[in-house]
């Protein structure tokens, strides 16, 4: 190996452009016969010195030469520098090292694009080249020193990547590394409110020794260089509901930090709910509700404002004078201020509630008990307020006719996706089918069970409809449910909660509402129809093991009243004859009765024989009944009621539908298998007419969007869209895009509204709804948004690209990536790009000369030229972004990466990419002033513009709106002329148009966007 020589002891002095500069020496006026020799005799020994070939220090290896430059070796600055970079290459780091140091001496500044010989131009990094060879040679705080010289003096992607190298070494080193870093966050709070679609995320990262990496939401921050500190200012997108915004923070040695909180976003205003209004004397009453899972803060009525103090939920319950001809007008406001607008008129009104089939309501039993002595049993006695017990002819006609066959629907739940488990529900529901089925003649082909899995809402509602399409006028339906059970507070509607229904989310639940008019409904053609509950039904509360939760105030159930005798049971039973005829007299009639297991008050999950209280006492009614033919609601008066109020302290309720389908009947079963048998299974003579097909409801849902037809073109970046919904069997969910909107039931009709993000080009949305009986009804738009023409593509800064500068092997395909990347990020206006093999052969020191000259060619504003160094274990990318106009860089910026990182070249070319755009922001500002010749506008250096930028001046375009609805779609913009920033101050700067006639046009009524 040979030896390096030492520098040459007389070099020349030189400026930083590399040209003789004897300025130094000073010589009294009448010494320069002196001077004039001095200066001989100094360049006659330069020039032979520089004669004198040095000493070859390259080294061979693996059929390579290192340490070798182009051209003679002159012992100049550049030449050490060249020399150096040579033997780095190969990790000859000793021999780098020196010729680095030998470079520093003559010339102490790293810079860019520095002169050397002749018009040669460049870079040069002597103490970042000589900072990552004592980084290799583990000298971790000579390297660190290096490193930050060089960064003191010019920016560079590889001196910060070797910094961030060195220091994380030497904090391994020294053991310095004790914490994991801080994250404190300034924006947004905990739990915050928003109805943006974008929020700002900022605050700061401190670390005992170095933060390396900041990521919100898996995005990154940029951070070109680890501090000690680290300020964060980000913009991240969020969508309506709930948002987890993750700050997850990294020091260099590895060590992470995360702190996680949650955004609300509400951009759609209240739900609003409004039952048809009555009529009265030329006032109408208004009854309905208003939700918003944020507050609402008020309601108008037409001229009538309410405060609604905040509360998520608000009830309207009054009388309103209004003409004839006047419409209703109701706006909701949430304390964001997103309004949802719901407008009847009156005669529509009318219509409405003409087309409403049936309302129904629970009406309670008005009877007292009274037992009776007996020497078979004890009998419920029932003093009647008015004698139903008298036979007619057609009542004895009607006694030859057969019950009908029964089915039954039993469902019991225990094991709840997210609601608290509950231990006898099951055992409740298989105890209900084992006695009818053994008891009662109920075949098993008519008995469907469903417990816990089984029992999921779309289940549920299919078996109903099923059973609804089975049923004959003649045939009879027992609905059982053990599980748990909801109340509505503000509506007064109960649930029953199906085992995957969720806690938070209404719109999982079955609404006893759905039931009822299911049920009662005159399309639904049973005969008998017996609902039984055991759970807190129609306005109770959750049904809990050992039923320790507190009541709610308000009810909609049935209470046992404790005067006015009346009963749709038996009336006077003198004999077991007569009580038979009596039942079978009310079998054939119509009913549609509930049972329930309790009122407004727990019920409980234990009681005996792993039964519920409620269900052991029913199902030990059902079994000691001692007659053949017995109604449920003698069973209930008999066996069920007072037991359970003695020992449970919950009161059981009976009661019936108030409904056309209801004809004061009785929900009758045999006892006996043999007599069972041949009674409900026996042939009837009207069969042929009671064997007509069921009209249940099957309908979808009607959806309504105002104002938006199936495509429409807008200018706008969100669209308000109103969703009015309307079902005769109430709304149970509302969604747009699988995004649920409306997640608690409404009745006939509800007003939601939906605010929806456009993008450039077309917008699709999937309106979906589903009614309380699970039918379901879709409307799908699309919205397709234009830009402002000072927002597309076209009007950004039209670039061209030069080809870039190869230099090693495996570079190929990167120019392409950067390329890429630059035109997908719609940042710039790609004007033109010119191959590789059509670039004329230029050396460096013009080469952007001939870049300014194809980009004018081209009419680009700026052109992009760039330079890829790819070495054994290394690859660099650089980018410069030159005005064609003044020649001058706007921005130069480059990436840096070592072998071993994944997709190295597709990172570095995103990373490059990201770069850039941050350099020229897309923002927009106003007109402040015309002065003289310039403009002063409102972006200033705050803003990261910079000298020469250019922006184009512009003014909104009339509104357009739609001319059926008057939605404003948004308005496009007329572009008034261009100008290129000037003089730059922290909030303002000036700019010149680049036409002096404009000037009078301009005032403060226009905008200016970057271009």
């Amino acid at each position: 190996m040979n030896k390096m020589r030492k520098p040459h002891p007389c070099p020349l002095p030189e400026t930083e452009r590399g040209v003789s500069d004897l300025s130094p020496f000073h010589y009294r006026e009448g010494g320069r016969g002196v001077r004039s020799v001095f200066l001989a005799i100094i360049l006659c020994s330069f020039v032979i010195a520089c004669t004198i070939a040095p000493e070859n220090p390259r080294i061979e290896k693996d059929g390579k030469v290192y340490g070798t430059t182009v051209g003679a070796f002159r012992h100049r600055w550049w030449n050490y520098y060249e020399r150096g970079t040579s033997f780095s290459d190969r990790q000859f780091w000793k021999q780098a090292e020196s010729d680095f140091r030998a470079a520093i001496d003559q010339r102490n500044i790293d810079q860019r694009r520095v002169r050397t010989y002749g018009r040669h131009l460049s870079d040069y990094f002597p103490h970042r080249e000589l900072g990552a060879a004592l980084f290799h040679q583990n000298r971790y705080v000579e390297a660190v020193r290096e490193l930050e010289a060089s960064l003191s003096s010019e920016n560079s992607a590889k001196a910060e990547y070797y910094l961030d190298k060195a220091r994380k070494a030497r904090i391994e080193q020294e053991h310095s590394d004790k914490t994991p870093p801080v994250i404190q966050l300034d924006s947004p709070q905990p739990d915050a409110l928003s109805n943006a679609s974008a929020i700002t995320v900022s605050g700061m990262v401190s670390d005992d020794t170095f933060v390396k990496e900041i990521t919100i939401n898996g995005e990154p921050v940029r951070i070109d260089l680890s501090a000690p500190k680290i300020s964060f200012h980000h913009q991240t997108r969020i969508k309506p509901g709930k948002n987890s915004i993750i700050i997850e923070a990294k020091d260099l040695i590895g060590k992470i930090s995360k702190t996680e909180h949650d955004v609300i976003c509400d951009r759609a205003g209240p739900i609003i709910n409004i039952d048809p209004p009555e009529t009265a004397s030329g006032a109408y009453l208004i009854k309905g509700y208003a939700h918003d899972a944020s507050g609402i803060r008020r309601i108008r009525i037409n001229d009538t404002e309410m405060d609604a103090k905040s509360e998520r939920e608000f009830s309207v319950n009054q009388t309103f004078a209004a003409a004839s001809n006047q419409n209703i007008i109701v706006i909701a406001e949430d304390i964001l201020g997103n309004q949802t607008r719901a407008e009847m008129r009156i005669e529509e009104v009318r219509i409405e509630k003409s087309l409403l089939t049936s309302h129904f309501s629970l009406k309670s039993c008005n009877f007292k008990p009274v037992l009776l002595a007996s020497t078979e049993m004890p009998f419920l006695f029932c003093q009647a307020e008015t004698g139903r017990g008298i036979m007619t002819e057609e009542k004895k006609e009607r006694r030859h006719r057969r019950l009908g066959t029964y089915y039954a629907l039993i469902i019991g739940i225990n094991e709840y996706t997210e609601w608290p488990m509950l231990r006898t529900a099951v055992n409740d529901a298989m105890g209900v089918k084992e006695v009818l089925s053994a008891r009662y003649g109920f075949s098993e082909k008519n008995v469907m069970l469903r417990v816990d899995k089984a029992a999921t809402r779309d289940t549920l509602l299919e078996d109903m409809k099923r059973l609804a399409g089975t049923l004959k006028e003649s045939d009879n339906l027992l609905l059982y449910f053990a599980g748990h059970g909801q109340l509505d507070p503000l509506t007064g509607d109960g649930y029953w909660i199906p085992v995957n229904g969720k806690r938070e989310d209404a719109s999982t639940w079955i609404t006893n509402s759905a039931i009822k008019n299911f049920v009662g409904s005159d399309t639904f053609l049973g005969k008998n129809v017996l609902i039984i509950a055991d759970s807190c039904y129609s306005g109770t509360l959750l049904r809990e093991k050992g039923g320790a939760i507190a009541s709610t105030q308000g009810s909609t159930g049935m209470t046992l009243p404790e005067s006015g005798v009346r009963s749709r049971g038996v009336t006077v039973i003198p004999t077991a004859r007569n009580f038979e005829d009596k039942v079978y007299g009310l079998g054939l009639k119509r009913s549609r009765q509930i049972l329930a297991s309790g009122g407004i008050e727990s019920v409980n999950d234990e009681g005996k024989g792993n039964h519920s209280l409620f269900a052991y006492h029913l199902l030990n009614a059902f079994r000691k009944n001692p007659y053949r033919l017995i109604d449920v609601e003698y069973l209930y008066n008999s066996f069920v009621w007072k037991p359970v109020v003695d020992k449970g302290g919950q009161r059981p309720i009976m009661g019936r539908l108030q409904s056309s389908m209801d004809e004061d009947g009785q929900f009758v079963m045999m006892a006996g298998d043999e007599f069972a048998n041949k009674v409900i299974a026996g042939a009837d003579e009207d069969s042929d007419v009671l064997q007509r097909t069921s009209r249940i409801d099957t309908d979808p849902p009607g959806i309504d969007i105002p104002g938006w037809t199936e495509k429409k073109t807008v200018f706008i970046d969100q669209a308000l869209l109103q969703i009015i919904t309307k079902d005769p069997s109430g709304i149970q969910s509302v969604s747009v895009n699988g995004q649920k909107i409306v997640s608690r039931p409404g009745k006939n009709k509800l007003h939601s509204n939906y605010v929806a993000d456009l993008k450039e080009g077309d917008n699709s949305f999937s309106i979906e709804c589903s009614d309380q009986l699970g039918n379901k009804g879709k409307k799908d738009i699309v919205i397709h948004r234009r830009l402002q023409k000072v927002y597309e593509t076209g009007a950004r800064l039209s670039l061209a690209a030069y080809p870039f500068k190869i230099e090693g092997k495996g570079a190929e395909g990167v120019e392409d990536m950067v390329i890429n990347r630059l035109v997908q990020s719609k940042r710039f206006n790609i004007k033109e790009r010119k191959k590789t093999t059509d670039a004329v052969k230029s050396t460096a020191s013009d080469e952007q000369t001939d870049a300014v000259d194809f980009g004018k060619k081209a009419g680009a504003d700026v052109v992009l030229i760039g330079k890829v160094s790819a070495k054994e274990n290394s690859l660099q990318i650089e980018a410069r972004i030159v005005d064609t106009g003044s020649a001058e860089v706007m921005t130069l910026q480059d990436v840096y990466g070592e072998a071993g990182e994944d997709e190295l070249s597709k990172t570095l070319s995103q990373g490059l990419t990201i770069k850039l755009r941050d350099e020229f922001p897309l923002i927009e500002g106003r007109v402040i002033k015309v002065k003289d010749k310039d403009v002063i506008i409102s972006l200033g250096e705050e803003s990261r513009i910079k000298k020469g930028m250019r922006l184009i001046f512009f003014q909104e375009g009339e509104v357009i709106k739609d001319p059926k609805t008057g939605e404003i779609l948004g308005s496009d913009s007329q572009e008034l002329g261009s100008a290129s920033i000037q003089k730059l101050m922290p909030k303002m700067s000036y700019a010149m148009p680049s036409d002096a006639a404009i000037l009078p046009k301009l005032n403060e009524s226009h905008k200016v966007v970057m271009k």
